[in-house]
């Protein structure tokens, strides 16, 4: 059943990811609309829970890590995409799978069988091959250091998880402090660049400053339609976490990560079949080795 749980995570995580690609292209500010997704997928996981009634307990309260780690990841990612080459931060982010599978195993002791680890070593390759197909360069490396730290983060939030369950926290109190937690700091990073746009603003002496602020300003989409369209997203990340945590509690944690990683199977059908984007044979050969690797997971579970 994790299988299922971890496939449908990597589903969800390629919508979200296209959703995240459109939006880019529309002007929305980042901040803000990340900071509608948490009050959106916040707003659910309330509402949910008053009807369902879940236990708060001690567990529970990682979701405030898992939130703040969230952010941290979040954050850097955006960062090293509007700083380096993105072929270069895929494969970074990508690799997130060795942290958890390292931590996991320095945690838990938690090992793999030889076929379970050849089954990793194959859809992680896949990964790295749709990764590494656009024409990497390691001559651009502009960015990198915050695709690390949003490598090292998604992974930690991975591990996070995988805590919260096992110390018998109920999902959807999880839930709601991870994303309140989440959408505080974004609310607080979009303010405080608010208030930095408008002190640069103030210090203008150029008489047609506030001018070049109105333009700036009509081209922007109003806030309460990013605040919208950030809720709408909330959806996918509210999915994606009420099957993700069961699937590190009945999965072994580095498989359940590796195949989560997959999602980049969507978002390149979407780059070839929507954006019509030509599609490199070493991303056809990442694309049938992390199906390969899925099938073999099914196969030894």
């Amino acid at each position: 059943m994790w299988l299922i749980f971890a496939i449908c995570v990597a589903i969800i995580y390629g919508v979200r990811a296209i959703m995240f690609q459109w939006s880019s292209r529309k002007g929305f500010d980042r901040n803000l609309l990340l900071l509608g997704a948490y009050i959106g997928a916040f707003l659910l996981s309330v509402i949910l829970n008053l009807f369902i009634g879940q236990v708060w307990n001690s567990g529970a309260l990682l979701g405030i890590w898992v939130g703040a780690f969230a952010y941290v990841s979040n954050s850097s990612m955006y960062k090293a995409y509007a700083a380096g080459k993105a072929s270069l931060i895929a494969i970074l982010i990508g690799t997130s799978p060795l942290v958890v599978t390292s931590l996991s195993f320095l945690l838990w002791r938690e090992t793999m069988s030889l076929g379970q680890g050849l089954a990793f070593l194959t859809i992680f390759s896949g990964v790295f091959l749709i990764s590494y197909s656009n024409q990497l360069s390691w001559r651009h490396l502009q960015g990198s250091q915050w695709g690390l730290l949003a490598m090292l983060f998604f992974g930690m939030t991975d591990i996070l998880c995988k805590i919260s369950v096992l110390q018998g926290a109920e999902t959807l109190p999880t839930l709601i402090l991870m994303f309140g937690t989440g959408a505080i700091l974004f609310f607080a990073t979009w303010r405080w660049q608010q208030s930095k746009e408008r002190g640069r603003t103030d210090r203008s002496e150029h008489p047609h400053a506030g001018g070049n602020g109105k333009v700036i300003e009509a081209a922007t989409p109003a806030t309460h339609r990013t605040l919208l369209w950030g809720m709408t997203i909330g959806l996918t990340n509210f999915l994606a976490m009420i099957f993700i945590l069961p699937a590190f509690k009945l999965g072994v944690t580095g498989l359940v990560s590796a195949i989560i990683s997959g999602n980049i199977l969507l978002i390149v059908l979407y780059a070839r079949v929507v954006l019509k984007e030509k599609m490199a044979q070493t991303e056809m050969l990442g694309i049938a080795l992390i199906f390969g690797g899925v099938i073999a997971i099914k196969l030894l579970s």
